[in-house]
């Protein structure tokens, strides 16, 4: 089964990864099992999994990857290897920035791109709704209020 989103994120961004996966399963309409996010139980990897092996056979298989960008970004080695391996495979990116005041740098690789602030309720309905739109026809779409309710959902689990 191919996988939808590769989620790419620092250890230290577990909760923040967490977030973002139910808000792609509630906002874009994405099932559990096409996404893959190691912080999430449910689209982690199984015990005794060769961690580099799958990752990069996930990476290869995915269609979207979605790296988190955060103040923790840059001193995660695996993050800066998904984004290299992404940009070589030619993968669809959507960098998604978060920050609490100043912004993370954006990886060189990714500077060119057009990214989602995950802390704009506007941002996030429009992010859902442009993959939403990419992934489904019109009648497997989230409704639009279910996309509303989803980023304030995001939104109220990442305020602390």
């Amino acid at each position: 089964m191919a996988i939808e989103f590769f989620i790419s994120h620092s250890h230290a961004d577990r909760q923040l990864a967490q977030a973002l996966v139910q808000f792609l399963i509630f906002g874009v309409g994405v099932e559990i099992k096409e996404i893959r996010c190691t912080s999430y139980v449910s689209t982690g990897l199984s015990t005794g999994t060769d961690i580099e092996q799958e990752l990069r056979r996930d990476l290869r298989r995915s269609n979207y990857f979605v790296p988190l960008i955060t103040s923790n970004t840059e001193s995660s080695e695996f993050v800066a290897f998904e984004i290299g391996a992404a940009w070589i495979l030619e993968k669809k990116i959507v960098p998604v920035v978060f920050s609490r005041g100043v912004r993370p740098r954006i990886p060189t690789v990714l500077a060119k791109l057009l990214y989602a602030d995950l802390t704009d309720q506007e941002t996030l309905i429009r992010l859902a709704s442009d993959l939403a739109f990419q992934i489904f026809v019109a009648a497997d779409r989230p409704p639009p209020p279910q996309v509303i309710s989803a980023a304030r959902m995001f939104l109220a689990s990442v305020q602390s």
